[in-house]
């Protein structure tokens, strides 16, 4: 009995994470800049990964839990989603090297452009975690309303590197520690296409730059049974940024 009630709830976690993951891919899931890099264990999900003890696909979610690594690994991951031509675009857009061409292939009427790319150096042991990415890439946009084409836009191109560590301090309580430095350059606007004409409009997509470094702090308390239910906190975004912006 207690087999089929595993069996059962497991089969929901992977249906409902399967649904989760599917509603992402064509959703803005950029909304923060916490949220810039997010493996897919982040993207199946979400939140809830701060109580996996492993993430086969990256950093622990929760620094708190990087004793729990029990051998040491170092590894690389890269990904692309829809297209070189796309990542292309988007890099020469924050990059700042408009044309009218590059306009009319982004905001052509009624097109719905996303793209996701990153590379990353993941270091995993039972003392430290690191990661290294050179290069994540995020963008997405929609244009609305024929007539008078309304733009949503987000861009951004970051590299960021991350390093963990944590600690048992008490038997099944956990505590640990994340820093991570960003160096980034992103747009992010909503304006009329027919702005872009004008003499105000210009500085619309002048991409921002910003320097950042956090430190962010985690728990984890194992309860113990047969379950072995846990309790997670993770405190993110907490530090200093080289410019503050709206």
């Amino acid at each position: 009995m207690q087999r089929k009630l595993i069996l059962i709830l497991s089969f929901f976690i992977f249906f409902l994470s399967m649904n989760v993951r599917a509603e992402l891919a064509f959703s803005r899931n950029a909304r923060t800049f916490e949220t810039q890099r997010s493996s897919l264990v982040v993207k199946g999900i979400a939140h809830a990964c701060l109580s996996v003890t492993l993430s086969p696909d990256g950093l622990p979610c929760n620094p708190a839990l990087t004793p729990l690594n029990k051998k040491p690994s170092l590894g690389a991951e890269i990904l692309l989603s829809n297209g070189v031509s796309t990542l292309k675009n988007v890099r020469s857009l924050v990059g700042g090297n408009m044309n009218e061409e590059l306009i009319e292939t982004l905001f052509s009427s009624g097109q719905i452009m996303q793209i996701e790319s990153n590379i990353d150096i993941n270091f995993v042991s039972k003392y430290i975690n690191s990661q290294y990415t050179p290069l994540s890439v995020k963008g997405f946009s929609v244009v609305r309303n024929e007539a008078n084409p309304d733009i949503d836009l987000y861009a951004i191109e970051e590299e960021s590197f991350t390093v963990q560590s944590g600690y048992e301090f008490f038997e099944d309580f956990y505590a640990g520690l994340q820093i991570r430095t960003a160096k980034r350059k992103f747009i992010r606007q909503r304006f009329k296409l027919i702005a872009l004409g004008t003499q105000d409009g210009k500085d619309l997509l002048k991409p921002k730059e910003q320097n950042a470094v956090y430190v962010e702090p985690g728990l984890t308390w194992f309860m113990g049974g047969e379950w072995k239910p846990r309790v997670s906190l993770f405190v993110t975004n907490m530090g200093h940024v080289s410019e503050k912006y709206e």
